[in-house]
Formats: C-alpha cells, sequence, structure tokens
C-alpha cells in the first residue's frame, strides 16, 4: 500500500468516526409549552391537555393533545384527542366536566384533529369547535 492510499484511508476513517460523533451529539427536544388539567366533579378522573414543540435533526413539529386518566392512579394517561398543529394553531382550548361522565372540549383554531376518541373509561367525550 503506498503512502498516498495510506493518508487517503486515514483521512476517511477520521471523518467517518467524526460523522458519527456529530450524529450522536444530536438529541430530539421535545418542549411542553402549554398545559392545562380539569377534574371531573366527582374527583375521581383528570382530563390533561398540553401543547409540545419537538425539535430536532429532520423534525420540527408541534402538536397539542387531550388525556385522560383517573386521577389517584399513577397510569400513563390515554390520548383522547390530538391536533396537529403544524398545519394550524389551536386556540382557547377548554375541558368542562358537564358530569362526571361526561367531558366537554371546546376551542379554536385551525389546527387539525388528527384523533378524536368519542367515549373512553365509560366516559362520553363532546368536542365542539367554537368560530
Amino acid at each position: 500500500m503506498t503512502r498516498n492510499h495510506l493518508s487517503v484511508r486515514i483521512a476517511s476513517c477520521l471523518t467517518t468516526v467524526a460523522l458519527c460523533s456529530a450524529l450522536l451529539g444530536c438529541e430530539t427536544a421535545n418542549k411542553v409549552i402549554w398545559n392545562a388539567q380539569s377534574k371531573s366533579p366527582d374527583g375521581a378522573w383528570l382530563a390533561l391537555a398540553h401543547t409540545e414543540n419537538v425539535d430536532g435533526p429532520g423534525i420540527n413539529a408541534q402538536w397539542t393533545m387531550v388525556e385522560m386518566k383517573q386521577n389517584l392512579n399513577t397510569t400513563q394517561p390515554v390520548m383522547i384527542l390530538n391536533f396537529d398543529e403544524d398545519e394550524g394553531a389551536v386556540k382557547d382550548l377548554k375541558m368542562n366536566w358537564v358530569t362526571s361522565s361526561h367531558l366537554d372540549v371546546t376551542y379554536r383554531g385551525n389546527a387539525p384533529v388528527t384523533f378524536q376518541a368519542i367515549k373512553a373509561f365509560s366516559k362520553d367525550i363532546t368536542v365542539e369547535h367554537l368560530p
């Protein structure tokens, strides 16, 4: 192997190591920029909402999600509503428990709904887009 070939191989290896190190150093950063919660009248359930922004290599997204869980249970909440804010914005999202078995969610804005549950945990869920 000539000296020139050896130099090319070493440069190639160093470039590969530098590139891999740079890619491993990139992280996706999730940032909650808004959140709210609403407790059911009997105190047994929580409706949780948050807007999350994600930035990282190859991704830049924002969404608003509404979830439901038992108030005293430590299990993960279940998603009941999701908006894709890459195509619009959610404004004035409000969660109101009409009864202990009926959650009403209202919002303004033009973000499309990408997921909507009408019932979870035997609780009715209504969603209204306000002008």
